[in-house]
């Protein structure tokens, strides 16, 4: 803040000569300076810079040296802030509605919408269907308007029972996309059903499941393995199909006891060997791969892998624990480190030669096959002799899941995957086994009552699956 110092008008001398009546007016002394402020210096104004002059008709004012300094004002409460707007503008009640609190009087603007004063008034909150359809008074365009906003909202969280939302499924499914997607573009083309598929392991997606509970938008679950689907049934996580000839077109044993699930398609675990180093009269059991002759010739899948642990439970199932013991171990041995995560590794290192035999899903050496005919590799179907445990088979199935709110979409998907357009699509295009005996396998299959089956119900490998697992992980396979 700038300090103003009192402007001082110069006085010249009289000349008394030349005005002899006249004579020079003394300049009071200034009054002495207060004890308690002090003194005047270059850095400290004078305290009191207004100076009075001899002269009665002249005064000399100016502002005052002293640095401005402003009250400190409490902040109002804001009772004290009501009261002080009353003050300015007198409350006025409508003899229509009592107004308890403070009114605000303006000028009335040139709209006649809010000519009237603002008001609050204390009134209880409205009640829903008030709420819809809204105060006219305040919204006098919207109050038709604003129930139809609120009931579509409504309406669209409930999920309606028609329309386009209805008219979409939504599948969990644990195959691999390129073995499941064309029967489900066919059913979508021939149904007019949306479907969407979420892909995942089959074990990662009954996890999803149970964690989801009834909040699932699941509606299909279909696997690659009939125990993850015998694991979701026992978890409650699935509902039986309602569908009149389910039990006319897939046997028992390719379906749960309560119809919870169907298999859809079977795969045989069989025996790949490159015809150039195997002779395949060497080989009549799958068991016979750990005999030690076979050291550094074996190719196996490595301990995650669901057909792996599928054929080991089987192998318990007929031969007993300890034949499953040794033939782990033995394969173990052999392999040493020829242990592959993918079907299709262990398919291009016996066509290499790299190794001489391995165990592989069927259509992994047909699907080879039918890119590179001229390959040295053929499936082996072992096991077929009198005492023999049959050939492992497993299937990829489906099921319905337990909360699933579009129950007649979902049991028309099964219906088609089980009929025998939906099964000609396994069996031509996947190369599997058509789970249906009104359709027949592919031509370059053997056709699945020509050879014998190990006698295992796909329902019981969920219960096998865990003491199998520990057992592989006891033995040491990686």
């Amino acid at each position: 803040m700038t300090i103003m110092r009192p402007r001082i008008h110069k006085t010249h001398p009289i000349n008394e000569k030349k005005n002899p009546g006249m004579k020079a007016k003394s300049v009071a002394p200034p009054p002495p300076s207060s004890p308690s402020r002090p003194p005047a210096s270059p850095s400290h104004p004078p305290s009191s810079p207004s100076r009075a002059l001899s002269s009665p008709s002249r005064a000399l004012s100016s502002p005052q040296s002293r640095p401005l300094s402003f009250p400190k004002v409490r902040p109002l409460s804001f009772p004290q802030f009501l009261a002080g707007i009353q003050k300015l503008f007198p409350s006025r009640a409508t003899p229509s509605r009592p107004v308890s609190s403070p009114t605000f009087r303006f000028p009335p603007p040139s709209s006649p919408t809010f000519s009237r004063p603002l008001s609050f008034p204390e009134v209880p909150p409205p009640s829903f269907p008030t709420f819809l359809i809204g105060n006219p008074r305040v919204f006098p365009k919207w109050r038709h308007i604003i129930p139809r906003i609120f009931l579509l909202l409504a309406a669209t969280l409930a999920g309606p029972s028609t329309g386009f939302a209805d008219e979409t499924l939504i599948v969990y499914s644990g195959r691999a996309e390129r073995l499941i997607q064309p029967a489900l573009d066919a059913f979508q083309a021939e149904s007019g059903i949306t479907v969407e598929t979420l892909t995942a392991d089959s074990t990662a997606l009954v996890n999803r499941l149970q964690m989801e509970g009834d909040r699932t938008p699941a509606d299909i679950f279909i696997t690659n393995d009939a125990g993850s689907l015998e694991r979701a049934r026992e978890l409650r996580l699935l509902r039986p199909a309602a569908i009149p000839d389910l039990e006319q077109t897939i046997p028992p044993p390719f379906r749960a006891p309560d119809n919870t699930w169907v298999g859809l398609s079977g795969r045989i675990w069989v025996v790949v060997y490159n015809t150039s180093l195997v002779n395949p009269d060497d080989l009549t059991s799958m068991l016979d791969l750990a005999d030690p002759k076979w050291k550094g010739s074996v190719a196996i899948p490595n301990a995650g892998s669901v057909y792996l642990q599928t054929g080991v439970s089987v192998i318990r199932a007929v031969k007993g624990e300890e034949a499953a013991i040794r033939f782990l171990r033995g394969v173990k041995d052999n392999a040493g480190a020829l242990v592959y995560g993918k079907n299709r590794q262990i398919v291009a290192a016996v066509a290499r030669g790299e190794v001489a035999v391995g165990l592989v899903n069927h259509y992994y050496v047909l699907r080879h096959l039918a890119k590179h005919p001229d390959a040295p590799i053929a499936p082996l179907l072992t096991d077929q002799e009198d005492n023999g445990m049959g050939s492992i088979l497993n299937a990829a199935g489906v099921g319905m899941t337990a909360y699933t709110t579009h129950r007649a979409h979902a049991q028309a998907l099964i219906r088609f995957l089980i009929s025998p357009k939906g099964q000609r699509l396994f069996a031509d295009v996947n190369k599997e086994y058509p789970l249906n005996p009104r359709v027949t396998a592919a031509p370059e299959l053997v056709p699945l009552k020509n050879f014998r089956v190990a006698s295992v119900p796909l329902s019981h490998l969920a219960q096998l699956r865990d003491p199998t697992m520990t057992l592989i992980e006891d033995v040491g396979l990686r």
